[in-house]
């Protein structure tokens, strides 16, 4: 099955539950997952993402993501793999790391607030990289819908790529999420 999505996700406090065991297998798996990052391995993560470890491989990368600052070529194998291992919760997941503004987590009942917090090296890194813009519209439209509008809110999206997305989601049912995207091609944000 995929990842939970929501809450934390990513393994946030399976740490605490882990024995010494599982605790050098996960390091471990981080180990082999920063190398076929900074090796551009897309085989790795082809088979990473299918095999028995699929979980534990994903978990490793969001590690990484979250606590290191990764080449974006290697991080792009890693979003590959995924469509070729069909996870696509797990896509999302991981394009929610590196795209949308980091929000505190319900800190004194404002949740939403930015935060100038360093614990995501990789955040917003990739803020204009169409591709990724892009595959996390039509991830969601995929498998998210009800986060659609909340993402592109959020998103910088380039404007040539606006027409063709409007179509996609309107041809979705989704008119709200179509309306406002095709509205930010006149406002100025």
């Amino acid at each position: 099955g995929l990842a939970k999505e929501g809450g934390g996700g990513g393994g946030e406090g399976v740490e605490c539950e882990r024995g010494v065991d599982t605790d050098s297998k996960f390091s471990r798996l981080v180990g082999e997952v920063r190398k076929a990052i900074q090796n551009k391995d897309e085989t790795f993560f082809v088979k990473a993402f299918q095999g028995p470890e699929a979980e534990s491989n994903f978990n490793a990368t969001i590690q990484l993501v979250k606590t290191e600052k990764l080449e974006p070529m290697g991080l792009s194998k890693a979003v590959k793999g995924l469509m070729i291992a069909d996870r696509t919760l797990w896509n999302i997941e991981l394009l929610k790391l590196i795209l949308l503004p980091q929000k505190e987590e319900c800190k004194n009942g404002k949740e939403g607030s930015q935060s100038q917090s360093q614990s995501r090296p990789n955040n917003l890194r990739y803020g204009n990289s169409r591709n990724l813009i892009n595959l996390l519209v039509v991830f969601a439209l995929k498998a998210d819908q009800n986060n659609l509008m909340s993402y592109l809110r959020q998103l910088k999206v380039c404007e040539a790529d606006i027409p063709q997305l409007t179509s996609l989601i309107r041809n979705h049912g989704l008119s709200a999420e179509a309306d406002y995207l095709q509205s930010q091609l006149t406002s100025p944000s």
